[in-house]
């Protein structure tokens, strides 16, 4: 592992970025319905989790035992983790996680973090907190300080936000993609009858990354980049 960096859990990915993702940064991971984030997401707490890092993974849409069961195709070995203490898999509400900013001790969000003290922290996903405020202003301020709250405790974040049009045009159409430290935009690409998945890092703070769009495939050890290869 690089100095001051953790492990992406993607195996071709850290040597796109220096290594790994920063310690302590916030890191946003775009794209359409499909693309792959949630278990993008997991894939870096199983790795961490797997090398001592506790992970919480905090669910706004999929209940936690339908996690479990979609994601026992990958070789993580999620039951094994949890009952070791490295990973907690926990459902939550958007409610929760802006009570950080208002009332932290009244949040269950901020309960856990406090009693576990994570390393590394996933939110699964933003979108869910981007309704609950009124206005653009109001909406990316908040998400500012959700996002340094966490950030505050030690541990590196990564949230999810699916792209409703175009996942490039993430820093028009997705406030979230302006307050965090990096973000990487997932694919699914058409071309005719086939299509491909993609992966490109559109900013990371700190870091010299490679700037292209690359293939990736998911399969039994989650994604996967395959470099040298044109997408389609």
């Amino acid at each position: 592992m690089t100095e001051g960096r953790l492990p992406s859990g993607v195996p071709g990915l850290d040597e796109m970025i220096e290594g790994g993702i920063k310690i302590k940064s916030a890191n946003l991971l775009v794209g359409g319905c499909g693309t792959g984030k949630s278990t993008m997401a997991m894939q870096f707490l199983a790795k961490n989790a797997a090398e001592g890092r506790l992970g919480v993974y905090f669910t706004m849409e999929e209940e936690p035992a339908d996690m479990r069961e979609n994601f026992k195709r990958y070789d993580w070995n999620l039951p094994k983790l949890e009952e070791e203490g490295k990973l907690i898999i926990t459902q939550t509400t958007p409610e929760e996680i802006v009570k950080l900013i208002r009332n932290p001790k009244s949040s269950s969000v901020g309960v856990l973090l406090d009693k576990y003290n994570p390393e590394c922290i996933v939110i699964d996903s933003m979108n869910q907190v981007e309704m609950m405020s009124e206005g653009p202003y109001l909406r990316r301020w908040e998400i500012h300080n959700i996002l340094q709250y966490l950030k505050g405790t030690g541990a590196t974040i990564v949230a999810t936000s699916e792209a409703r049009t175009d996942p490039s045009a993430v820093t028009q159409e997705n406030l979230v993609g302006y307050t965090t430290d990096a973000v990487v935009i997932l694919y699914n690409l058409r071309k005719g009858s086939l299509r491909r998945r993609a992966i490109e890092v559109l900013k990371m703070r700190g870091t010299k990354h490679l700037t292209k769009i690359v293939p990736f495939n998911i399969d039994q050890v989650g994604l996967h980049i395959i470099h040298g290869e044109e997408i389609i």
